[in-house]
């Protein structure tokens, strides 16, 4: 196991028996965060916490196709690998791949505000790992 300390810390004493605390991770990943006050865990510690990436912006294009998006270049090719006829790379309305929506054409996704997923850590690849990286915040 190896162990980690979050530096630096922001903790606030709300003086009600509760503390706020901010920090921010320098990776992405399954993490396990242990916080403890002279040197016992509070209850619940240590929390499994999933930190996501921050937003990567897209860096495509948010069209209906690279027909239209385009202007009908014939080179103009989307990351949903949809293919039209008579030697176009990219995709078009209605043909084989095309995901029948608008989506970026830099990684194919249908959500417009969302990650790009050309450099995303998703979800499904954090959940099939075990716990790699823990974290300890002492008060």
């Amino acid at each position: 196991m190896r162990v980690f300390t979050f530096s630096p810390v922001s903790v606030v004493d709300r003086r009600d028996g509760s503390y706020h605390l901010e920090f921010v991770p320098d990776q992405s990943g399954l993490y396990s965060l242990l916080i403890t006050i002279n040197a016992e865990h509070i209850q619940g510690s240590p929390f499994n916490v999933i930190v996501k990436p921050r937003l990567v912006k897209h860096v495509g294009v948010w069209h209906c196709c690279c027909f239209c998006s385009s202007g009908g270049r014939r080179e103009a090719v989307c990351a949903c690998h949809g293919s039209m006829p008579g030697g176009f790379k990219g995709c078009g309305h209605g043909h084989r791949g095309h995901p029948g929506r608008k989506h970026w054409s830099c990684c194919g996704k249908t959500s417009e505000h969302s990650s790009c997923s050309r450099h995303e850590i998703t979800r499904r690849n954090i959940e099939r790992s075990t716990v790699s990286v823990y974290r300890e915040v002492t008060l």
